[in-house]
């Protein structure tokens, strides 16, 4: 289910069930409608309220700091990549096919994980699309590649001996942080987590509903509230999916690290 629907689906249920419940007071016996009963809806929905708040602050920033991770991430898998690539350019032309590897690398990885951005120049590999370009085994393939042909170098003298063992370790960075990005870009919300969040909302909106007056300013009021609580939930979703959707990490170290292999 995309961010987007499930989203509009929460909305839906918060108006549905504040209306329920408006509908519902005015066949409930005379006692459930007096004054003191009213006072205590208000009071069991300020503390609920409370608690759903907190959950969604905690949530929020659970997200938040897995989307900057990611970020962070990336940045370390493109300075990787660049420095794999500087090494092999030290080596020496013997060294090119690996480099040409390393750049159809990035540019699926650009291809595949932002599709909806200008795609770069030069040779895409043929990728399936099953996912954010690092989880692709094709450009998987690549840099597995790249490490075989790395294994494979004969060194003429010593200090192309170092330089070959250099470029091997910078590699082995290069897959480190590349399955490092792979395993924290996943979903880091619990779904009974977030269940349980949407269920204290639903009670949330159905006291309101008993408490809400009948005109149109009060529900206008409780119809803004649904909306802002649905959009927080929607970009809480897209931060949560850092590598897809609306909301995604930039493009721009990778982006950066194809220009430096360029030069």
């Amino acid at each position: 289910m995309s961010d987007l629907l499930s989203a509009a689906l929460l909305l839906v249920a918060l108006l549905a069930v504040a209306g329920l419940a408006h509908a519902v007071l005015p066949h409930l016996p005379e006692t459930h409608r007096s004054a003191d009963t009213r006072d205590m809806v208000r009071l069991v929905s300020s503390l609920i309220v409370t608690f759903a708040a907190l959950v969604l602050g905690l949530i929020i920033a659970s997200v938040n700091t897995a989307f900057f991770n990611n970020g962070n991430d990336m940045n370390a898998l493109a300075g990787s990549v660049r420095q794999t690539d500087g090494c092999l350019k030290t080596y020496g032309p013997v060294a090119d096919p690996q480099r040409r590897l390393l750049r159809r690398y990035l540019v699926g990885v650009i291809v595949t994980t932002w599709p909806e951005e200008p795609p770069p120049p030069g040779d895409v590999p043929d990728a399936p699309s099953t996912g954010p370009g690092f989880e692709s085994l094709t450009l998987g393939d690549l840099l597995q590649q790249v490490r075989m042909g790395l294994l494979a170098l004969d060194p003429p003298d010593d200090l192309h001996k170092r330089i070959a063992t250099l470029c091997a370790s910078d590699m082995t960075q290069v897959l480190t942080d590349r399955w490092k990005l792979i395993e924290e870009a996943h979903s880091t919300i619990s779904t009974p987590f977030y269940r349980i969040l949407a269920l204290m909302l639903a009670v949330v909106f159905a006291c309101f509903g008993l408490s809400a007056p009948r005109n149109l300013l009060a529900w206008l009021t409780v119809g803004l509230a649904a909306f802002i609580i649905a959009a927080a939930v929607f970009v809480v979703l897209e931060l949560d999916g850092p590598l897809d959707g609306v909301i995604k990490v930039s493009s721009a170290s990778m982006r950066a690290a194809l220009v430096n292999v360029d030069r």
